[in-house]
């Protein structure tokens, strides 16, 4: 997490000190409440030291506790707003933002964990300079919480921290079926991406690179549900990332989050035309990377529902102008189809050549975009331009079955009825017959 204030840092040109004992250190915690806790124990510690200050982040063992320490040189705290600083709303400095309610849900937190939460505090002077310390102490083991506090796999968190910080899907722990979705995180900072894959790992599948041109790669191997990504990095920026993912039709339906310390308007709006579909500044809430990138995937569903209603349905009509890369590339598979309707041989592999790709390109492309594989969207086209040759009762069953690339009519009539519920024969007109 420190590695998400590092561009703050750096502007403001503050010194940051960690200290920690040489082994790893084992406490048992909810990972995304403490996450809250230190990341506004280190926002404020960061955002109240001066230009050429210090910062510095201790942890000691004490016995059967462990005490976490984020020490400010700033121009510190009264005694009076010392004694309301955990309180909710309650701000300390009125001419900038204050500790605010980021605190009290701070020493909440910790005591739920059976922790406690303390400050200290010293005024600059004339002639010695302020600072502020604030203390979180929580117990080691695990005796002080009740069996229903405890994660079933808690002891798996150790692992996971300690494993390789790139991850493929091959490598990860974690069934696919439990993490449907799918997040490639673009950072070349190794400690920042670990903090932001622990962020999401418990709720989807995360993939890493630790740089622009790795990332790209990854997301033309793997089409990904989303993707965040740095923008100051070697190699590649991340402005140049999104650039090249939003111009292939590989990868440009996914969206595409930006993270950067890069605060002015004109970098925001010159990262927001590359096509990004967010822009978060540096450092981070990570509840509001983790509510963005919530709402953007709950969009990317809501899109997918709306192509996928288009293919069964076969409601084109609609879509006769593209609107976007995407409109066009499903129009293209469409009438790739379309064309070769008639002929049973043409399959996946076909398909794939057609459009330019790979087979698992294509694979992952229409599963990401549609939510259907690739033989049940040429099923779907198959099965829809046969239901409305039957309705012009012109054609019998069998030579439907020939024209839409069914070479056994009897395996025809029996995946029409499981789509359309009812058979071939029974959605047959009788031709009209001409008027005398």
């Amino acid at each position: 997490m420190i590695a998400s204030f590092e561009h703050m840092a750096s502007e403001k040109d503050i010194e940051t000190t960690f200290v920690s004992p040489e082994t790893p250190v084992m406490l048992w915690f909810d990972i995304a409440q403490i996450q809250k806790v230190f990341y506004n124990l280190l926002s404020n510690a960061y955002k109240f030291t001066p230009e050429g200050g210090k910062v510095t982040i201790s942890i000691i063992e004490i016995s059967n506790e462990v005490i976490i320490s984020v020490v400010d040189n700033g121009k510190g705290i009264s005694d009076d707003h010392l004694r309301k600083l955990f309180t909710y709303y309650y701000q300390a400095d009125s001419e900038k933002p204050g500790y605010g309610i980021g605190l009290a849900l701070s020493k909440s937190i910790v005591e739920e964990h059976r922790g406690y939460l303390t400050a200290e505090s010293r005024l600059a002077t004339d002639s010695s300079p302020g600072g502020t310390k604030l203390t979180v102490r929580l117990l080691r083991e695990n005796s002080h919480f009740s069996q229903d506090q405890i994660a079933a796999n808690g002891g798996d968190t150790f692992d996971k921290m300690m494993a390789e910080t790139v991850v493929t899907p091959e490598a990860s722990t974690v069934s696919q079926t439990k993490r449907a979705k799918t997040i490639l995180i673009i950072e070349d900072n190794d400690q920042l991406r670990v903090f932001i894959r622990e962020l999401f790992e418990g709720e989807y599948m995360t993939l890493e690179a630790e740089n622009g041109l790795k990332g790209i790669e990854m997301a033309y191997e793997y089409v990904p549900d989303l993707i965040l990504s740095d923008v100051m990095m070697p190699e590649l920026d991340g402005l140049e990332v999104c650039r090249q993912l939003k111009n292939n039709i590989v990868t440009s339906h996914i969206p595409v989050v930006l993270l950067t310390a890069r605060t002015q308007n004109y970098q925001i709006i010159e990262g927001l035309s590359t096509g990004a579909d967010d822009y978060l500044i540096k450092p981070f809430d990570p509840r509001i990377l983790e509510l963005k990138v919530g709402n953007l995937i709950r969009l990317r569903d809501q899109e997918k529902q709306r192509y996928r209603q288009s293919v069964l349905t076969n409601n084109y009509a609609a879509e006769s102008i593209a609107k976007n890369v995407n409109d066009v590339f499903i129009a293209k598979l469409r009438d790739q189809v379309l064309e070769n309707l008639s002929d049973p041989g043409f399959g996946v592999n076909e398909l794939a050549m057609q459009m330019g790709m790979s087979v698992s390109v294509l694979y992952r492309k229409m599963k990401s975009l549609t939510g259907m594989t690739v033989n049940d969207f040429v099923k779907s086209i198959r099965f829809n331009e046969a239901l409305k040759l039957l309705e012009s009762g012109v054609y019998q069953a069998n030579e439907v079955a020939m024209m839409t690339g069914f070479e056994d009519s009897k395996y025809f009539s029996k995946e029409f009825r499981k789509v359309f519920g009812k058979t071939p024969n029974e959605i047959k007109k009788p031709a009209t017959s001409p008027g005398l």
